[in-house]
């Protein structure tokens, strides 16, 4: 028996800004977002609060990568933003092949996905790409809530097929 863990999670970052001015955040672990000015649904200060969550909802058939992350965000008047975006941020999360083998996981099944409350699953946005060669997973976001990286199970069941 060998026990394993606990992972290790970057410390929570908090940035506030101009809304009208485009953001570039990196966080320890390489993660990265990227808001463009005016993006956000309201204007003047932006209070973002970026803390990583390694207690997440868990779902049958989808596996979380080490942790996720809770975007929370404010106006200056502390009101949680919210609305939709005017237009998408962009997350990128990075991950390493010896972590994916760690934990297994398989990369090829590897994409970002988001905790919907309204139907308590995890949802898999329109908009990513997992670029395979520089371990790198980029999405469109049009709102602030939990975002991980999952990886769907890569068992199946056969059945023979009988042919007469």
């Amino acid at each position: 028996l060998e026990l394993q863990g606990p992972i290790a999670k970057p410390g929570p970052v908090v940035a506030t800004f101009d809304a009208s001015e485009a953001q570039q955040l990196a966080l320890a672990d390489g993660t990265e977002l990227f808001i463009p000015a005016g993006a956000m649904p309201v204007s003047g200060q932006v209070t973002l609060r970026i803390t990583p969550i390694a207690t997440l909802p868990h779902q049958h058939h989808a596996r979380l990568y080490k942790y996720g992350y809770a975007f929370i965000a404010t106006d200056a008047a502390g009101n949680l933003i919210t609305d939709n975006f005017n237009q998408h941020l962009i997350i990128r999360f990075r991950y390493t092949d010896r972590e994916l083998r760690e934990l297994d996981l398989w990369e090829e099944r590897l994409k970002p996905a988001y905790y919907s409350t309204t139907t308590q699953s995890w949802t898999v946005p329109a908009g990513y790409v997992v670029d395979t060669k520089n371990n790198i997973v980029t999405l469109q976001i049009d709102h602030f809530t939990d975002y991980a990286l999952i990886s769907s199970d890569l068992h199946q069941v056969m059945l023979p097929i009988l042919i007469r």
